[in-house]
């Protein structure tokens, strides 16, 4: 259905070469709730006033009394991260069996009384806390699902010596894909209609999660174009809702929230023209940005491998000037929860040169403590180099912004 979908869009607006497209998955979220205690009815009343705040935060929960339901549904997840809170003294049996499972992303405790709980943190490591009040959980909770959602990337490499789709590795088609549907999406006219059909699915979507509903209302009454960057920095439906489509090459998904993506993308490069002019005002034509991740050993071994290669995130990528920001957001300096190791990416910024789009948006983000800088939708960065640094135990990964738009059109001839 994506292939055909895409395949229609393309054809009205430019020609392009066919590249082959893996299926995307129906569910719209990244990160599932799963919350756990054995000795309380799924239907008493404390269950459902939990869940109905779990809702606020996450739209994807579910509740689980049985060990054995519980460990099942948590095997059954193939992509989403999961968050498990374990509530009741014995609830914490269930962590021998699933900690290890790679779906576990993080583990929260919920008991009534303060314990001496150091033993059980240093046996399994993905706990990030042990609370006795629900509030402080919740906070911690909304916390690391920003977190989460701000460490999850996929990249797509390119190598340039691959002339033409008849030569290209899958990876480098994904790459090449990407970029073509950016061109796509900006060539879709932005109708009332749009905005209308795109706020009626989000009511759908978030019909049990009143947070949203009125995020989504607040939307509608008071939403313009000048507001684009605002609205994407303040996590809420619009984030994930993109985030989750551009990540997952949803082309459904994609097409229903064109309105938004073009104002963003639209609002990006104004603000890219007056930080051009600062830059230049200042005689700083040259920076240097970065970015947190946490990336699998095989992932970081494939850019290693590729130095030389182009690089691309599907997606806004998000960067700061404060190196201690992405430090954070590495977990570098902290405890391993998850097989996933910490990396940095150094990018360095010529101004001056710059042909793709990016954004200081401190002062418009909802996060003023970050010093975030934006890099549009498919931005890509060219590889210099990637090595372990053993001094502070985490890896480095240096490029530079890169123009890919001739190679697009290049390698699609």
């Amino acid at each position: 259905m994506d292939h055909y979908r895409l395949g229609h869009i393309i054809s009205t607006t430019d020609s392009i070469a066919n590249i082959v497209k893996p299926s995307t998955k129906e569910k719209n979220e990244e990160i599932i709730l799963v919350w756990f205690d054995k000795n309380t009815n799924a239907k008493s009343n404390d269950v459902v006033h939990i869940k109905e705040i779990l809702y606020q935060i996450n739209d994807y929960v579910t509740c689980h009394q049985q060990t054995d339901t519980c460990i099942q549904y948590i095997e059954s997840i193939k992509d989403e991260k999961i968050f498990l809170v374990c509530s009741g003294s014995s609830s914490t049996d269930i962590l021998s069996n699933v900690h290890k499972l790679q779906q576990i992303n993080t583990i929260f405790i919920l008991r009534t009384r303060k314990e001496n709980n150091d033993q059980l943190i240093q046996q399994y490591p993905k706990i990030i806390g042990i609370f006795t009040d629900i509030e402080t959980l919740i906070k911690n909770i909304q916390h690391n699902i920003v977190l989460a959602a701000k460490q999850l990337a996929i990249f797509n490499l390119y190598n340039e010596k691959q002339k033409s789709t008849r030569d290209l590795s899958r990876e480098s088609a994904e790459f090449l894909w990407f970029q073509m549907l950016k061109d796509v999406l900006l060539k879709l006219p932005q109708t009332l209609h749009a905005k209308e059909e795109m706020l009626s699915k989000c009511r759908d979507y978030y019909h049990q999660n009143k947070r949203q509903l009125e995020n989504i209302d607040k939307f509608e009454q008071t939403y313009a174009p000048t507001k684009a960057i605002e609205w994407y920095t303040s996590i809420t439906f619009i984030y994930k809702q993109v985030n989750q489509a551009l990540r997952t090459e949803n082309i459904d998904l994609l097409y229903l929230f064109r309105f938004y993506i073009v104002d963003l993308c639209n609002m990006l490069r104004q603000e890219y023209l007056k930080l051009k002019h600062l830059q230049k005002s200042r005689n700083m034509l040259n920076f240097t940005l970065y970015r947190g991740l946490r990336l699998a050993l095989i992932d970081i071994e494939n850019m290693r491998k590729n130095i030389g290669s182009l690089i691309s995130t599907n997606g806004f990528l998000s960067t700061t000037r404060d190196i201690d920001v992405a430090y954070i957001y590495a977990g570098i300096g902290m405890q391993a929860n998850d097989d996933k190791i910490p990396i940095l990416f150094v990018i360095n910024v010529n101004i001056q040169s710059q042909t793709n789009i990016l954004a200081d948006i401190e002062e418009i983000s909802k996060i003023s403590d970050e010093s975030e800088v934006l890099f549009d939708l498919g931005s890509t960065f060219k590889i210099n180099n990637v090595y372990h640094d053993t001094v502070e135990q985490f890896w480095r990964c240096f490029s530079f912004k890169y123009s890919c738009r001739s190679m697009v059109h290049r390698s699609t001839v």
